[in-house]
């Protein structure tokens, strides 16, 4: 199962986790994480905190100008969800590859 890559859709290049993603309304948020798509129809999340608080957001990836792209929707059991030492989300952990 391959969990996929979160790229900006105006140049392909990766985003990573810290990366200062901007909202059409100008607001900073900071990428804490994301989850890929479940279905073709869906686009995924990507969870994000605004610099000047610690409430976290799942928003769609195209608010900020993404998407996740070279993932797949095998019937392989849902990844669990990986958390810092806060509780926060900051990805998926699919296990050992096999």
């Amino acid at each position: 199962m391959s969990a996929g890559r979160l790229v900006r859709k105006s140049d392909g290049t990766e985003v990573v986790i810290g990366t200062i993603l901007k909202a059409p309304d100008g607001t900073q948020f900071v990428l804490q994480g994301w989850r890929r798509p479940q279905k073709a129809s869906s686009s995924g999340r990507v969870f994000v905190k605004k610099r000047s608080d610690t409430f976290e957001r799942h928003l769609f990836p195209h608010v900020f100008d993404l998407k996740i792209v070279d993932h797949d929707f095998s019937d392989q059991p849902e990844p669990t969800v990986v958390e810092d030492e806060h509780g926060n989300i900051i990805g998926e952990n699919f296990g050992p590859i096999t």
